[in-house]
């Protein structure tokens, strides 16, 4: 589990990300990423009304998470990573979810060992 010093948390922390970060859309999420200066990433997640009721969003947060902590150790460092999900997401199989974070992330350029 990422700890609370690996996580936004204040809205200025994201809005710096969404105003300064490159930004990736996929068709579950959406990725935007920023150099932090530090020597760790710091994530946060979002999830809106949109995504649906408490549960659903609750299981979106919780599907991400294991997402960023199974790909966090592939992935350069000294990065903030906001990511959003978007409308759907909730009928994506987590495979799915993977395989398009992946590719989001690599086409940030974010992935430490670039694989096919």
């Amino acid at each position: 589990m990422l700890g609370t010093d690996r996580t936004l948390r204040k809205k200025s922390e994201f809005g710096h990300v969404f105003r300064a970060g490159k930004k990736k859309v996929g068709q579950f999420m959406v990725v935007y990423a920023v150099r932090n200066g530090l020597e760790q990433n710091r994530y946060g997640i979002v999830t809106s009304k949109k995504v649906g009721n408490a549960v659903r969003r609750n299981q979106a947060r919780r599907r991400l998470r294991e997402f960023i902590r199974k790909t966090d150790r592939g992935l350069k460092s000294g990065y903030d990573v906001a990511i959003i999900a978007r409308t759907g997401i909730d009928s994506a199989s987590f495979k799915m979810l993977e395989e398009e974070g992946q590719q989001l992330l690599k086409r940030l350029g974010l992935l430490r060992c670039q694989e096919s």
